[in-house]
């Protein structure tokens, strides 16, 4: 059985291994980061760590999340980076059987959960992009 966070950014559900995730914040402050692009502007305080936070909604499409937000802070071993994505998330438990392969570039496949699709979004793809970008 593999174990996702499942989220919505970007008005849609999606899922990372909860391997990949240290902690779920909700209701903690952020601060604006000047001269830095929009996706990465702003940053959170993580056990005495400054952390950037990802809005990941203006970087899967552009727009902003804004209402009732949650904060998934990766595990280190992934990055020292914190993904802002709506609010709520729950944690699912799945079998291997209802993983599938995806050939979209920023998944790394997607989870079958009550008969809908969602994308599992792969966290080292996702670093990787927005080195990139940086």
């Amino acid at each position: 059985m593999g174990r996702y966070v499942i989220f919505a950014a970007a008005g849609r559900k999606l899922a990372l291994p909860l391997d990949k995730t240290a902690e779920v914040l909700e209701g903690v402050a952020t601060h604006p980061v000047p001269a830095v692009p929009p996706l990465l502007g702003r940053a959170l305080n993580v056990h005495g760590r400054i952390m950037p936070v990802l809005d990941l909604a203006t970087f899967l499409r552009g727009g902003a999340i804004e209402r009732n937000h949650t904060i998934l802070v990766l595990n280190r071993q992934v990055a020292d980076l914190a993904l802002l994505v709506e609010g709520p998330v729950t944690i699912v438990s799945a079998e291997e059987s209802a993983r599938f392969p995806s050939e979209h570039p920023r998944f790394e496949g997607y989870l079958e959960i009550a008969g809908k699709r969602t994308g599992i979004l792969s966290a080292d793809r996702l670093i990787k992009e927005v080195e990139g970008i940086l």
